[in-house]
């Protein structure tokens, strides 16, 4: 980015209040704060950090304290509670710190939720519809203690929680955070995580449904799949196209390959219709696991 870029937002951010707040959070030095590509400049950038950043071009850095033993969990403390850390504003967007927002389809998704009276938004998820999946492939990963993840599951199907619920990659989030609707759900999620795991993206979808909110998706999409944002390596920034990005297109050809060999498979083995439909059902349904574990490796 210009330094140029950001002198010109600096000096337009004190002639204005903005309703809407981007923020991120580092724990850890987990990650490298970013300056984004795009800047909405009718939007305040602020960065919760445990350690002093040099130079924070668009963005106000904040101290971000200890709330837990775990720093990941400490950091999402101020992901799940924006009512909380900024109640001087109407409505806000978290974002990871490891992407990089290029273009302008974010700030205009954001203004037409803003405007249609929107209450909450996230980003859809770019392989899983399923809670119980999601919570294989964190085990599978070893993203979090399998203990933890299993008694979550449990818990959930003891609730009578369906799986291909929905899924959503929690990276990204619009919401009008001072609503009380909004307030109560991110309570319930909070309690989740501090119960079972700090994979959030497992709890979100039971504590959604047992609400009486409707999350809309933020795009099409996942936004992997979007020229508008660049997922960066995590501390690590590149030239050209990140492994994350190389890996998303991969992962993108991969998926239509094998969908098309299996309608081609099913049609010479099944000509009747109604049998050819239980066939690629089946198929899809054995492919289910390797797909998993692909996107496992991947993208976590």
């Amino acid at each position: 980015m210009m330094i140029s870029s950001i002198d010109s937002y600096l000096a337009f951010k004190k002639t204005r209040k903005a309703k809407l707040v981007i923020y991120t959070a580092i724990a850890s030095r987990y990650d490298d704060l970013v300056q984004h590509r795009f800047i909405s400049r009718q939007f305040d950038y602020v960065c919760f950090s445990d350690e002093k950043i040099e130079e924070p071009g668009i963005w106000e850095v904040r101290q971000l304290d200890t709330i837990e033993s775990d720093p990941n969990r400490s950091a999402k403390y101020y992901k799940i509670f924006p009512n909380i850390v900024f109640p001087e504003y109407d409505y806000s967007i978290w974002i990871d710190a490891n992407i990089d927002i290029w273009g302008p389809k974010l700030e205009n998704r954001v203004l037409e939720m803003m405007d249609s009276g929107s209450l909450i938004s996230a980003n859809v998820h770019f392989a899983r519809d399923c809670a119980y999946e999601e919570g294989e492939v964190c085990i599978q990963a070893n993203l979090d203690d399998p203990m933890i993840i299993k008694a979550e599951m449990h818990f959930l199907r003891e609730q009578g929680f369906p799986e291909h619920f929905g899924l959503f990659e929690m990276n990204i989030i619009f919401r009008k955070h001072n609503d009380r609707r909004i307030d109560g759900l991110m309570s319930n999620w909070w309690s989740m995580i501090c119960k079972y795991s700090k994979r959030d993206q497992i709890s979100f979808p039971y504590v959604l449904k047992d609400s009486s909110i409707s999350c809309e998706k933020m795009f099409h999409k996942n936004s992997r799949f979007l020229n508008d944002f660049k997922y960066l390596e995590h501390r690590i920034m590149r030239n050209g196209l990140t492994r994350d990005e190389q890996i998303a297109s991969l992962y993108k050809r991969l998926a239509e390959r094998i969908g098309k060999w299996i309608i081609r498979i099913a049609k010479i083995f099944f000509p009747i219709n109604t049998l050819r439909g239980k066939a690629i059902q089946r198929l899809l349904q054995r492919s289910r696991k390797a797909h998993r574990m692909v996107g496992a490796h991947f993208f976590h």
